[in-house]
């Protein structure tokens, strides 16, 4: 699946003001994204874990590659690149992305997870068109987009058929009980 470069921030709400963000380059539109959070991130700890891992290329259906297989994604020139990436799995910038300069690696220096008061002063700071919060104290998803300088706005999205086509496309393999029981608990049922 080609994904299109937007960038979207993934965001943990603790508190009314007490965000901590990361953000995804490629793919951040809720047909994608959206979807694969609502479908394979559905609780706090695996929303932790992926917030660890930090800025992030784009979002997959697993989070950490097959380990004694190539996982990496190697920038030479603006135009010359080797993709080894395994499919369906997450590309982090600082775990998965080396940068070379004249033909040597060179280190990206890695940016966790930040705190914010606002979830306007994140869109702005991290330059974000779509914001991904999960919601701790109802253990939920919701999705906001950024309208100006100084609004973001909830979105009401139904990531049902979103999720569907994830499936459909194979861009999802492993769907589990447990991911099919949160989805319906919070209004989306997927019989697939």
């Amino acid at each position: 699946m080609k994904l299109e470069k937007i960038r979207a921030a993934i965001v943990i709400q603790y508190d009314y003001h007490d965000f901590k963000a990361i953000t995804t380059n490629l793919g951040g539109n809720p047909a994608y994204t959206g979807a694969l959070l609502n479908a394979k991130y559905q609780n706090i700890f695996e929303v932790e874990k992926l917030l660890k891992e930090g800025d992030l290329v784009y979002l997959a259906e697993k989070l950490y590659p097959k380990q004694y297989q190539r996982h990496e994604y190697i920038i030479y020139h603006a135009k010359d690149y080797r993709n080894y990436l395994q499919p369906r799995t997450t590309c982090s910038l600082y775990r998965d992305v080396i940068a070379m300069s004249k033909g040597r690696p060179v280190e990206i220096d890695k940016i966790s997870a930040e705190k914010y008061r606002t979830l306007y002063e994140l869109a702005n700071e991290r330059q974000v068109r779509c914001l991904y919060v999960y919601n701790v104290a109802e253990s939920r998803w919701y999705t906001y987009r950024k309208v100006s300088k100084y609004k973001v706005e909830k979105q009401n999205v139904d990531y049902t058929r979103y999720i569907l086509n994830l499936l459909y496309s194979k861009e999802i393999r492993n769907f589990t009980k447990d991911n099919k029981e949160w989805l319906k608990e919070h209004g989306m049922d997927i019989y697939y």
